[in-house]
């Protein structure tokens, strides 16, 4: 699901639910300028979050900033793979994927 103004919506319900500001524990990294793709699933970016013990992986569509995520119980390559091929297959094969070259 997706609205214009989701990001700053999301942002508010962040900076005011007190199970986020509990779980929230590293410090946000600068903010990278990169251009903003001219269609959906051209570019999009990965990262995985732990919360509660638990790990998920998490897809951003740079476009509409919709997420995708999935609970991977390994952030392993053979466990990684399958789910974004999955997206891939869904969304189609995007030009730029970017992630901090995580585990």
């Amino acid at each position: 699901m997706w609205w214009l103004g989701i990001s700053s919506d999301v942002k508010c319900h962040a900076d005011e639910c007190r199970v986020c500001l509990e779980d929230r524990k590293n410090a946000p990294e600068p903010l990278l300028n990169v251009s903003l793709p001219h269609r959906p699933w051209q570019q999009i970016g990965a990262d995985f979050a732990e919360i509660r013990g638990k790990t998920y992986l998490i897809v951003v569509d740079y476009l509409s900033t919709h997420p995708e995520a999935i609970e991977v119980r390994s952030t392993g390559a053979e466990k990684v793979i399958p789910y974004l091929k999955e997206l891939f297959s869904r969304y189609g094969v995007p030009e730029k994927f970017r992630s901090d070259g995580g585990p």
